[in-house]
């Protein structure tokens, strides 16, 4: 089953199944910038649908994508089925998973070609439009390994992190601690880019088993990784959040450099019942978001905690107690948010993703029937013994740059850098971060237009960029402004030709303005300018005879009118 919420979480986009006759399982799920969706698992069905332009195979496992509308299924083969799939930046599908098969397919350029004992992880960078294999290798040693986890750094090197119980498994330089004979050990492993040499490998734990979870990477191409352990002698760090075992099972946060040579830090979190971490990301200030279950009533919770007490756990094999959200700082020596989540029944968290915003969604499962929901939400009854759960919670503010927030009464925003007396019929855009201001302002023995940026918690002097227009906007991305040019009349009472144009930046640096094609310009007064989230510019013009509402086709690039339904 594959299923999509709105935005709100209100209602479904779609909702569809995707399977054969038999069991069909799905581990984990990919979204690209286009909204196409991609899947990997396993699957007992012998008639589970595949295309004729996928790759050959007939594994129990299979990769699937399914087009933004969910109505349609692109790509979908059985040649390998993993428990993580990326897209990189070139477009390319990452997969990772497991096999004991001595013919696995690998290719000549791949890291290592031989099964080393057990079960070992493969990874495999696949070209869906091509159908062609741009590497797979093997990675293990001589007893058996697990990894559920998967990250790409900056330059698509792939990161995995998973549990070893191989004496020899590969490592590179000194490990941060040593293979630990009988128990499950924790490794995170750096392969490069083309699949042909690892840039790092080195273990993290104790003395006792440990088992990774998830691993996400940073801006910085620093790694988070998280799990469970059972080691009283875990390698937390001297400031970590938490230095003391809690007992029984504690989940783990460790985050280590872009070599994997240094622990920047590393902590339990738990309290004295059972933990495990389930799910990582981490923002663009190196802030760590986790995911979890647990079973302790003492918990750690901060005081603005949406749940701050233990709702209970049930009797089921599975049971783990409450999900729980904790946000540790930079650092990684205080959590600087952390809650209960659940009902008194069972849960068991799944996943964690980041939007745009900063806003966290969880998933899961839940049997409780008093597991919290919100009014308006697309489902809020327990249908049947175990329900899926979707949870958005918002940490996105408001920043205003060192105005006071907006009330009843209009604040002066910038006086004496932005708002002057001698200036009149301002025309002003902000960058989507709102941390650049563009102004074309006239008056009195003054015609320009400037440019002002925030930072270190004020605006900037005015800079004159070298080009000039009216209606200025940004583009989502920041990189370009769009502006018009007027050619009026000898007396100044008429538009002879409206004309849009754009510049782009690179660094600091303007490009000179460039006119866009043809058929959006007019000879009518255009302004008023906004883009969607798909790159779509929207604008109000006269050019039809009266006012309304335009857009630029993207695909024609063309001047198209939203037509009477919207312009009556």
């Amino acid at each position: 089953m594959l299923s999509k919420l709105n935005k709100d979480g209100s209602a479904l986009v779609y909702s569809t199944y995707i399977g054969g006759s038999e069991r069909d399982d799905t581990r984990k799920v990919f979204v690209d910038n286009n909204g196409c969706v991609y899947l990997t698992g396993s699957t007992r069905s012998p008639n589970f649908p595949v295309t004729t332009n996928s790759l050959e195979g007939s594994s129990e496992g299979y990769i699937v994508k399914v087009d933004s509308t969910g109505s349609n299924l692109d790509y979908s083969s059985r040649w390998a089925g993993g428990d993580k799939i990326l897209i990189d930046s070139e477009g390319y599908l990452v997969l990772m998973g497991t096999t004991d098969s001595d013919s696995f397919p690998t290719t000549e350029n791949a890291y290592s070609r031989t099964i080393a004992g057990g079960d070992d992880i493969f990874v495999a960078k696949i070209d869906l439009s091509n159908n062609n294999i741009i590497f797979s290798t093997l990675l293990g040693g001589n007893a058996g390994e697990w990894a559920v986890s998967l990250a790409l750094d900056s330059q698509d090197n792939i990161i995995i992190a998973g549990s070893t119980s191989s004496s020899d498994f590969p490592l590179t330089g000194n490990s941060i601690v040593e293979y630990t004979e009988g128990k499950s050990n924790v490794f995170v492993t750096k392969l490069k880019s083309d699949g042909t040499e690892l840039i790092y490998s080195t273990l993290i734990g104790g003395s006792d088993d440990e088992w990774s979870f998830d691993i996400t990477c940073d801006s910085e191409d620093n790694a988070y990784v998280t799990g469970v352990t059972k080691s009283n002698d875990f390698c937390v760090t001297s400031s970590a959040f938490d230095k003391t075992y809690g007992g029984n099972e504690d989940a783990f946060l460790t985050k280590l450099n872009p070599d994997g040579t240094q622990l920047l830090y590393s902590t339990y979190i738990g309290g004295s019942g059972k933990d495990g971490g389930r799910g990582i990301v981490a923002d663009e200030t190196g802030k760590a978001y986790l995911t979890g279950c647990t079973k302790s009533t003492d918990f750690p919770v901060s005081d603005n905690a949406y749940d701050n007490s233990f709702n209970g756990a049930g009797t089921s094999q599975w049971a783990w107690g409450d999900p729980f959200l904790l946000v540790l700082n930079t650092d990684g020596d205080q959590a600087e948010y952390s809650t209960f989540l659940g009902g008194s029944n069972d849960e068991e968290a799944y996943g964690i993703a980041m939007d745009n915003n900063g806003d966290i969604y969880l998933c899961g499962v839940t049997s409780s029937t008093n597991f919290p929901t919100t009014e308006g939400a697309y489902d809020r009854t327990m249908d049947g013994g175990c329900n899926i759960y979707v949870v958005k919670f918002k940490f996105s503010t408001i920043d205003y740059f060192g105005q006071s927030p907006v009330g009843n009464s209009a604040e002066i925003f910038a006086p004496d850098i932005i708002s002057l007396t001698d200036r009149n019929e301002i025309k002003i855009a902000f960058s989507q971060d709102g941390k650049e201001v563009y102004l074309v302002a006239s008056g009195e023995g003054y015609e320009g237009n400037f440019i002002t940026q925030y930072e270190n918690g004020s605006w900037t002097a005015q800079i004159n960029p070298p080009f000039k227009g009216d209606h200025p906007f940004y583009s989502r991305e920041g990189d370009k402004i769009y502006f018009t040019l007027y050619e009026w009349n000898s007396s100044h009472t008429s538009v002879v030709s409206s004309n849009i144009y754009v510049v782009n930046r690179s660094g600091e640096e303007w490009s000179e303005p460039q006119l866009l094609p043809s058929p959006i310009n007019s000879s009518s007064y255009d302004g008023s300018y906004s883009e969607t989230e798909d790159g779509v510019i929207y604008f109000h013009s006269k050019r039809s005879g009266s006012d309304a509402i335009w857009y630029i086709d993207p695909v024609s690039g063309e001047a198209k009118n939203l037509g009477e339904n919207v312009n009556s």
